[in-house]
């Protein structure tokens, strides 16, 4: 993976998990039941993006693995009335599709989670950020043209 696209990913990542961590700590929580699973969810999101922005940064390989988990998380975007998902660390390009709003985009500078059960009052939508299935994308492009063989050959010793 080119240097440069490497260093932005992780530019990415990290800011996005210090911004999470700010966002965090200054919301007053009271941790019981499922509040406290997803206030858990999004720790590990944070973590993750975290972790593997300065891990990439470094050039390790377990720095691609991280991030492309966390890209992972953060390309669906779901609203509808039984289900809601959402997950943005660091910069989010939201496309929508629903039946009643057509298409809609939003774009996003910091971090936001939202999961729920109980779904969203707006119409029900389907759709992607760009941003992270982009950098998805690049991460799983170059994953294996660093020039180093991860896994060795069959028949070699």
């Amino acid at each position: 993976m080119p240097r440069n696209l490497r260093r932005f990913i992780a530019i990415l990542e990290v800011g996005g998990g210090v911004l999470g961590v700010f966002l965090i700590l200054t919301i007053p929580v009271q941790l019981s039941g499922l509040v406290a699973l997803l206030f858990l969810c999004i720790l590990v999101a944070i973590g993750l993006s975290c972790a593997g922005g300065v891990l990439l940064w470094q050039g390790k390989p377990l720095g691609e693995s991280l991030s492309v988990i966390s890209q992972a998380f953060q390309v669906p975007v779901l609203y509808g009335t039984g289900f809601t998902y959402l997950c943005h660390i660091g910069l989010g390009l939201n496309i929508y599709l629903g039946p009643e709003a057509g298409i809609r985009f939003y774009l996003h500078i910091g971090t936001a989670y939202a999961a729920s059960l109980q779904g969203a009052e707006e119409a029900p939508a389907l759709g992607i950020n760009v941003i992270a299935a982009s950098v998805l994308f690049c991460l799983l492009m170059y994953a294996n043209s660093s020039g180093e063989q991860r896994v060795p050959a069959p028949g070699s010793a």
